[in-house]
């Protein structure tokens, strides 16, 4: 119950990849808020793909060029380590809580077709009941899927389902329910929205997820934001996509969508820009402008009371030459959630 009154709580105890390079335009353009900074780097792999934030302020995070998921530990100088590492699996994808400390980890061998496969990791063994160390986390084979091309963003088909998640399949253009259970896994929404396009990069449903009986998505190729009605069963499609952005998005990855539903925060993959989207009005603006967001991928918002108002973004840092040379996680501060 305390949950609920969360946001209170916190209002009364605290004060108050690189797809492009930016044009002169859009560097110059102003957003309403600039309190964003560098939460943490991470050692090893030159960015980072995606990442989920945990109740106890800790977030985890993968990248494309890794099979690890690395830990950060807020508030401490201990650098992110390696929770785990997916045996023949050279990239990492999607990452999702399915329910207290067990994540869902999208994993692949791009070189190898058919490689695709989804892992469980569970964390519950790590702490005792003191919240000290107690037993590694655990790692296991949900499913290979061998049919996917590239899976990607995650979600849970519903608000309280632990048995089945929906997964995007990048390349394909569609999106595939898996039963975490059983391992089975099908196909259950195409839609002409999800698509790639022939003068894209070959990307097209990327981050998705679910809102009650709605499944909001970007299409990265098209630059659309949208939102599809699905069945929370067995995740089909209920009626036609309903596309809520379309033409102000450049690189669109993946996305936040805030507490109730109605805003959603969008990670541009080399324009340095975090978009924030009002899902009613249909329309977008710049909330981040900042140099800082190099190679955006993904964003998270915080779950915790001290970080409550923080969104948490992916990223990079940039070197000389302006590739990414080292992922980075970075944390804006929203005046509104």
């Amino acid at each position: 119950m305390l949950c609920n009154y969360l946001p209170l709580l916190c209002t009364l105890w605290l004060p108050v990849a690189v797809f492009a390079h930016p044009t002169a335009e859009k560097m110059h353009r102003k957003a309403a808020n600039s309190s964003i900074s560098v939460y943490m780097d991470v050692p090893g792999p030159p960015n980072l793909e995606n990442l989920v934030v945990r109740r106890n302020g800790e977030i985890l995070v993968t990248s494309y060029a890794s099979p690890s998921i690395y830990r950060i530990t807020p508030n401490t100088a201990e650098a992110p380590i390696a929770v785990a590492q997916i045996p023949n699996a050279t990239a990492l994808t999607g990452i999702m809580e399915l329910q207290e400390n067990v994540f869902i980890i999208a994993a692949a061998d791009p070189l190898s077709p058919g490689s695709n496969a989804v892992w469980r990791l569970d964390m519950r063994p790590e702490e005792s009941n003191n919240g000290s160390a107690h037993a590694p986390a655990q790692l296991s084979l949900l499913a290979r899927i061998p049919f996917a091309q590239v899976l990607n963003g995650m979600t849970r088909l519903a608000k309280n389902d632990t048995s089945h998640v929906l997964i995007s399949d990048s390349a394909a253009g569609n999106v595939i329910r898996l039963n975490v259970v059983t391992g089975d896994y099908a196909v259950v929404i195409s839609d002409p929205t999800m698509l790639p396009i022939s003068d894209g990069i070959n990307v097209g449903v990327n981050g998705i997820h679910t809102w009650g009986d709605q499944l909001f998505y970007i299409s990265l190729d098209q630059g659309i934001f949208a939102k599809i009605p699905i069945s929370l069963s067995t995740g089909a499609a209920k009626g036609p996509a309903d596309i809520i952005i379309n033409g102000t998005l450049e690189f669109p990855d993946d996305f936040a969508l805030s507490r109730d539903g109605l805003t959603a925060w969008v990670a541009e993959n080399g324009v340095f820009v975090l978009m924030e989207v009002d899902i009613l009005a249909k329309t977008s603006r710049v909330k981040f402008n900042n140099t800082l967001l190099a190679s955006t991928s993904s964003a998270a918002l915080g779950r915790s009371c001290s970080n409550w108002d923080s969104i948490y973004i992916t990223g990079a840092k940039l070197g000389a030459n302006g590739t990414a040379v080292q992922g980075r996680v970075f944390e804006a501060k929203l005046d509104t959630l």
